[in-house]
C-alpha cells in the first residue's frame, strides 16, 4: 500500500511539474528578413542592409549565427553568388517587431555596380530574452 501511494504521489508531482511549465518554454524563436540594400565602403567591406522581423513567440536579443545565400547582379547581366555566415548581430526584437539591421562582411570580393540582390536566410541560432532576469540560446 505504501508503494502504491508513493507511485501515485510521484505521478501527481510529475504531472504538476509538466503542466505547470511556463508556455514560454514551448514558444518558438524565429525571424524573417528582407534585403533592402547593399554597399561597399572604401575598404571594400560589404554591408547587407535588411529589414529583420521577429516572427516567433520569443523576444530575440542577438542573432548568434545565420547562414545567408546572397546573389548579386548588375545591369550587364553579371551575377555572383555567395554563402555567408553572420555572427553576433544585435537585434533586440520582441515578437512581431521589425527593424533595419546592417550586417557587414569583409570577405566578399568587390562586385561592380550591383543593382540587384537577393538574400535567403537559413540555419538561425538566437540568444533570446524572456524578461530582464532570464535569457538563453536556441537553434
Amino acid at each position: 500500500m505504501k508503494n502504491t501511494f508513493k507511485k501515485i504521489a510521484l505521478a501527481g508531482l510529475l504531472s504538476l511539474s509538466i503542466f505547470g511549465t511556463s508556455a514560454v518554454a514551448f514558444a518558438d524563436a524565429s525571424m524573417d528578413f528582407k534585403a533592402t540594400g547593399v554597399s561597399y565602403d572604401e575598404n571594400n567591406v560589404f554591408t547587407l542592409k535588411v529589414e529583420a522581423t521577429n516572427t516567433g513567440d520569443k523576444s530575440i536579443e542577438t542573432v548568434d549565427k545565420v547562414v545567408i545565400d546572397l546573389t548579386l547582379g548588375n545591369d550587364a547581366g553579371d551575377t555572383a553568388a555567395y554563402e555567408l555566415t553572420a555572427t553576433g548581430v544585435s537585434v533586440h526584437l520582441a515578437p512581431g517587431e521589425s527593424k533595419e539591421v546592417e550586417i557587414t562582411f569583409s570577405d566578399i570580393p568587390y562586385f561592380v555596380d550591383a543593382t540587384t540582390y537577393d538574400a535567403v536566410e537559413k540555419d538561425w541560432e538566437f540568444t533570446y530574452f524572456e524578461d530582464a532576469s532570464t535569457s538563453g540560446t536556441e537553434e
